[in-house]
């Protein structure tokens, strides 16, 4: 079956350039926030998308299909300052191992292991001040099953609850 991306490719290393919008969609330069690259190496399509108005990385990885839908790999974001706002590794569109998100001034701000998607073992959040806003500890197993904790800035509990597998929302919360 022919790519969607590239229809008329049939060599190793191929190119596809387009305009974007919110969520990728594809559009005119008028319309659009981003600016594309993808190209196919293998079996894997590597894509680069660029804020429009600065021309700077907004955002590195690789998928699997060529719907772009299943990510492979390592992922990384950055704010339009260039610096870097998030990472992680993606395994079959999953999130896997540690996550991390930083602040435009380069503060950790979030921290958490995943494994299938689903948090695990622990999760831990800062505001700007680094004052610990959130915090997650997970079942080893990697259903998601724990206990969340959300502070205000003073330190005192602002909600508490459990998770059940699948990470859904078990029991009574505390607000």
């Amino acid at each position: 079956p022919r790519s969607t991306l590239f229809p008329y490719t049939t060599f190793c290393r191929s190119t596809a350039e387009y305009f974007s919008k919110y969520k990728f969609n594809k559009c005119k330069k008028a319309d659009a926030g981003y600016y594309r690259k993808v190209y196919k190496e293998g079996i894997l399509y590597f894509v680069k998308d660029y804020y429009l108005d600065s021309s700077s990385l907004q955002m590195s990885g690789a998928f699997s299909d060529d719907s772009l839908k299943i990510q492979e790999g390592f992922f990384y974001w950055y704010y339009s300052n260039k610096h870097l706002q998030s990472k992680g590794r993606f395994v079959h569109g999953k999130k896997m191992g540690i996550w991390k998100s930083y602040s435009e001034d380069d503060r950790l701000i979030d921290s958490t292991y995943y494994l299938n998607d689903f948090p695990y073992i622990s999760a831990r959040r800062w505001d700007p001040e680094s004052n610990l806003v959130f915090k997650g500890d997970y079942d080893k197993e990697g259903k998601g099953s724990g206990v969340e904790i959300e502070y205000y800035p003073d330190g005192k509990i602002a909600s508490y609850g459990k998770r059940s597998a699948g990470h859904m929302r078990d029991s009574i919360w505390t607000f």
